[in-house]
């Protein structure tokens, strides 16, 4: 089986090379009401953090508050150097909306090949 993923301050590294699934299951709700979205972006460095590209992005306009949106979503990632590529979230809400992850999130890796 071998090592598996670390993560130190939202930051993901990879054990090994190789073509990576990740399932990210987010339960939030907003405590808020108003316009606007909320913007989840997927990020990868290959310098070991010192600078991030954007792989992915997800979208999502809720539409009541205090009601648990669940939100599957999935992204591959090619990690070509373990010892430099890290892996990380970031989200962000267009105001008024305050956004609650609950303890139902989670992240899976699998290598896939």
């Amino acid at each position: 089986v071998g090592d598996g993923m670390s993560q130190s301050g939202g930051i993901w590294t990879f054990p090994t090379t190789g073509l990576w699934k990740i399932d990210l299951y987010f339960v939030a709700k907003w405590t808020t009401s108003g316009g606007g979205e909320t913007q989840f972006d997927f990020h990868r460095s290959t310098d070991s953090g010192s600078s991030y590209s954007t792989i992915g992005k997800f979208y999502q306009y809720p539409q009541e508050t205090n009601y648990p949106i669940p939100m599957p979503m999935l992204i591959y990632l090619n990690c070509t150097n373990a010892s430099t590529t890290r892996f990380k979230v970031t989200a962000e809400n267009q105001n008024p909306y305050q956004m609650q992850l609950s303890d139902q999130t989670s992240i899976a890796f699998s290598k896939i090949a």
